[in-house]
């Protein structure tokens, strides 16, 4: 089947012989298991229908804010974010540019591969390679210079000797004009050990999901090292949980080696080897992705002047009312460290501005109310509402003032974008420039 390209939000229609409700029961397991890759706090009831793609009539789907690719009964769907126009997608190397920026500045996204930069240039074509490639890269290194079970040396005469020639002891003989025996490096098999073996069958499953050549002879490179190794009898990504690791192990890299074989398994359906290739989906949500964005840019580049409170975690007086209720969960209240400076509110609107109505600008009503609200709480006169930008199309920030009168203090909010979808390789000094200069 062709590949299919279809912007968040969207609604699209299931080619022939792919049923919709199949598919939204495959992607509601799939979705079961969200809490090992971010984080959501006070769930919804109704979040546990997924959103990742809505059901709609005569087998039609709508996106939800989600991103990322779907590979399902031999169907390849890509779904990118509503930041870019639909009459402009991104191309696959801007969206994977982008994606593996996010990741990375961020923190709520579990992502191993994101944790260890094994690498650095790759010419993979879509985000899934590209995390199998981090994985490959981290995987076989560790097996080459920190294996489970240590390379064995001794010397021999060449015409006796089998193994790999130890070219700092060959020079070293040399040296001494010993030519006759040189230092061989023999490497014992792997431990059968269920590290090991975990290891073997999430390397040979992914060797028949992916196509790319970096990744298959990485792939390839692995299974040498684990021939011995024998087959995983369970898939389940729950016997991630049952293996025990020394210090030294978790030192080495094997604790996050584990972090990333636990991923990949969740990452198919139970049942057979050949549904699990015809299954494959990593769908990231896009608000989360955005607020933790900036979130974490914040606190790593504005902590010297202001402290970073997310959500409200750890306000001084975190409710509305006296009374104790409703709590204020602020995205982001900056303290200011200098007691003569201001505090800020920064709300965080993962959402397209349309400049529709020409005095509110795309700034939404109940936006409006509740930062209105806010600002009178947490007693803050100056408040940022921050919304990323769309490539080829400038929205001017916008000012709104209220209040001012009498003892009533002035609040002033700022709607303006910033650079998250940028051209070329993405920067996080853009953001941090067009940030800087609204503060």
């Amino acid at each position: 089947m062709p590949e299919h390209r279809f912007r968040e939000n969207e609604l699209i229609s299931l080619p022939a012989p792919l049923r919709a409700d199949k598919l939204y029961d495959f992607l509601r397991n799939q979705f079961g298991e969200r809490g090992r890759w971010w984080e959501e706090e006070n769930e919804p009831a109704e979040s546990r229908s997924q959103p990742l793609l809505r059901l709609e009539s005569d087998n039609r789907m709508r996106v939800g804010n989600y991103v990322g690719w779907l590979h399902y009964e031999g169907a390849d769907f890509r779904l990118y974010p509503k930041c870019w126009p639909s009459d402009s997608p991104p191309s696959e190397q801007e969206m994977i540019a982008h994606l593996l920026h996010w990741l990375q500045q961020g923190k709520s996204m579990r992502f191993p591969m994101m944790q260890q930069r094994s690498g650095t240039d790759n010419t993979c074509q879509w985000l899934p390679d590209v995390l199998i490639l981090h994985f490959c890269r981290f995987a076989e290194r560790l097996l080459r210079h920190k294996p489970l079970q240590r390379i064995s040396s001794r010397h021999q005469p060449v015409s006796q000797g089998a193994g790999r020639l130890n070219n700092r002891q060959y020079q070293r003989n040399v040296a001494q004009g010993n030519l006759s025996a040189i230092a061989l490096e023999r490497r014992v098999p792997l431990r059968d050990i269920p590290l090991h073996r975990i290891l073997k069958h999430v390397c040979e499953r992914l060797s028949k999901q992916t196509k790319d050549p970096q990744c298959v002879g990485l792939l390839s490179s692995i299974l040498q090292h684990l021939q011995g190794v024998g087959n995983l009898k369970n898939a389940d990504p729950c016997l991630c949980d049952k293996v025990k690791l020394s210090i030294q192990e978790k030192t080495d890299g094997y604790e996050d080696l584990l972090d990333m074989c636990r991923f990949f398994l969740h990452q198919a359906p139970a049942g057979s080897i050949g549904a699990r290739i015809r299954h494959w989906n990593l769908l990231l949500p896009m608000e989360t992705l955005f607020e933790d964005y900036v979130a974490r840019l914040m606190e790593s580049r504005f902590s010297r002047q202001y402290k970073v409170i997310a959500q409200g975690k750890n306000l001084p007086d975190p409710f509305l009312t006296h009374q104790k209720a409703f709590r204020l969960k602020p995205d982001l209240f900056l303290k200011n460290r200098n007691p003569e400076g201001d505090n800020i509110l920064i709300d965080l609107k993962y959402k397209i501005r349309e400049d529709k109505k020409v005095a509110e600008r795309g700034v939404k009503r109940e936006d409006m109310h509740q930062m209105l609200s806010y600002a009178s709480a947490l007693g803050v006169s100056k408040i940022l509402l921050l919304y990323p930008n769309q490539p080829g199309r400038q929205m001017q920030n916008v000012s709104f003032s209220h209040g001012g009168e009498a003892n009533e203090p002035r609040v002033t909010i700022t709607a303006a974008e910033i650079p998250f979808v940028q051209e070329g390789k993405p920067s996080v000094q853009k953001v941090v420039d067009a940030i800087n200069a609204l503060l």
